[in-house]
């Protein structure tokens, strides 16, 4: 965590009620391919938490875990330039 200060967010009060509230702004579907999210679904930040991101609703997309995955090495590549 001391390398990664930002990952404290994911514990934050802030984050888990926007993430709940974009699920619910979803209607219950995955953002990228639009199926039902039942059971576990990840929350991604459009504008990662390391590049300058928050935790607020529009910053934040739920997806399906397979779904989630292209969008982190995505964004990780963009970084790496």
């Amino acid at each position: 965590m001391a390398t990664q200060p930002y990952r404290a967010h994911y514990s934050s009060p802030e984050y888990a009620r926007n993430r709940k509230a974009r699920l619910e702004y979803a209607g219950g579907r995955c953002e990228a391919c639009g199926q039902p999210l039942v059971g576990a679904f990840e929350a991604h930040h459009v504008v990662a938490l390391r590049d300058g991101g928050d935790d607020s609703i529009e910053n934040l997309r739920v997806l399906h875990p397979a779904c989630h995955h292209p969008f982190t090495r995505q964004s990780r590549r963009s970084r790496q330039g």
